[in-house]
């Protein structure tokens, strides 16, 4: 089947999060999920540390004492700080989702995709890549991430005419992309 498909699409920052983490898990391989591995633990287990350090300080600045009363606070306050490292970590992408949904790029969007590759069009703009030219093509709970280097073009699942519609574009743009030989 050699179908193009023509779809309209407006912003939406949940498509653009989970492009940008689809995309991500394309770029972090093999040593590199090392890197996502240490970032988390330097998140969820160092910045605990300080924040019980903080607490501590905090604690001798009114009372004189630098000791975890009642003991319970001590995992508590551990827990807490492991949680706001991470959670800190992904508002960042939260935050770039949120301006990329505000970008004028972004304000109407449509895109043509089809055996020869990817074409979005924006408000103002032409942006065109062939297959080989992506890395990989990947498929979320509510994207369908075209990858090129660590840029993710995000195509909305809801902009097919169904679900099962998005899945058999999906099929065929991996497809595409196998037969050009992208992501090599």
């Amino acid at each position: 089947m050699s179908e193009t498909y023509h779809l309209t699409y407006g912003p939406n920052q949940r498509v653009i999060y989970e492009a940008m983490r689809l995309a991500g898990a394309t770029v972090f391989t093999g040593w590199r999920r090392g890197v996502i591995w240490a970032q988390l633990l330097v998140l969820g287990v160092l910045a605990p540390i300080g924040a019980m350090g903080l607490f501590l300080l905090i604690q001798f600045q009114f009372t004189d004492q630098m000791r975890f009363e009642p003991v319970w606070l001590l995992p508590l306050v551990y827990l807490l700080g492991g949680i706001l490292a991470l959670s800190l970590a992904q508002v960042s992408y939260l935050i770039l989702a949120q301006a990329s949904t505000g970008s004028r790029f972004a304000s109407g969007s449509t895109a043509e995709i089809g055996p020869e590759g990817v074409i979005v069009t924006g408000p103002n703009s032409r942006w065109q890549t062939h297959w080989a030219d992506i890395e990989a093509v990947t498929k979320g709970k509510r994207v369908i991430a075209v990858v090129t280097g660590a840029v993710a073009l995000p195509i909305p699942i809801a902009a097919f005419e169904s679900a099962e519609a998005a899945g058999v574009a999906f099929k065929q743009m991996q497809a595409w992309h196998a037969v050009a030989g992208g992501g090599s």
